[in-house]
């Protein structure tokens, strides 16, 4: 989850704590040059474009939501999505993949009932 809060219109936080939470650790992340956040809790799958600050930006973290396996999925989602926000899906159970060496980390969502990747990016040193 890109670390945001309800209460100002974005679709995966949950409080103001989250808020507080981003401007803390968001810094932190960009300084010890954390390649990609993984994030549960939500009940679906989400992925940002590398975000800072609220903007998609060469400089930003990928954020992935991989919350799409076990108990009931979220089923709500908002009329409108920010635009950091890439991809969503809501409505099935799914697992990850990642596949790594020593230059690239290619990242796949895999719905379960078929297989299939509906999404994926890859990410390079």
């Amino acid at each position: 989850m890109y670390i945001a809060s309800k209460d100002t219109g974005y679709p995966d936080g949950h409080n103001a704590v989250a808020y507080a939470l981003r401007n803390s650790l968001e810094p932190l992340f960009l300084e010890y040059k954390v390649d990609l956040a993984l994030w549960a809790h939500i009940h679906a799958y989400q992925r940002t474009c590398p975000v800072y600050q609220e903007r998609c930006t060469d400089g930003g973290i990928p954020h992935v939501v991989i919350g799409m396996a076990g108990r009931n999925l979220a089923n709500v989602l908002p009329s409108s999505l920010p635009s950091w926000l890439v991809y969503t899906d809501y409505k099935a159970y799914g697992y990850s993949r990642i596949t790594v060496n020593d230059t690239t980390l290619t990242f796949e969502y895999i719905h379960s009932d078929d297989n299939v990747v509906y999404d994926s990016f890859v990410l390079q040193k």
